[in-house]
């Protein structure tokens, strides 16, 4: 009579090797950390107001995520975006929050340099 641990033994070897597959196609997904330089993009400008001076025009990013999802990235498929629809006329500094960089899915933000871009805005004049 065979032991019981030896019965079905062929269902028992399949299960082992479906569990190993598995287990290696979960952990072999290599995380991967890039850094960018990246534009800063303007966005929802109030026709009223115009960006005075000369305010920082790239950041720099680091990104964070699986290495397939960064195989088509290219430096241009990224940016930050700063929305201006809420500005007021005069100095204002935004906070550049994670969610404000464009990134492909399944990549997160790590780190924006600098943390807070300083803009001063001026009143358009009407007599132009």
């Amino acid at each position: 009579m065979a032991m019981v641990p030896f019965r079905d033994f062929s269902l028992k070897l399949l299960a082992l090797v479906i569990a190993v597959f598995l287990w290696l196609s979960v952990t072999d997904e290599r995380i991967i950390e890039r850094g960018y330089q990246v534009p800063l993009e303007f966005e929802n400008v109030p026709a009223t107001l115009r960006i005075a001076g000369d305010p920082t025009d790239t950041l720099r990013i680091r990104l964070r995520g699986p290495a397939d999802a960064f195989g088509g990235v290219e430096p241009g498929d990224l940016a930050a975006v700063l929305d201006l629809s809420d500005a007021q006329p005069g100095r204002e500094t935004f906070d550049m929050l994670a969610g404000s960089v464009r990134t492909p899915p399944g990549v997160e933000v790590t780190s924006v340099v600098p943390e807070t871009v300083d803009l001063i805005l001026e009143q358009v004049s009407d007599d132009s």
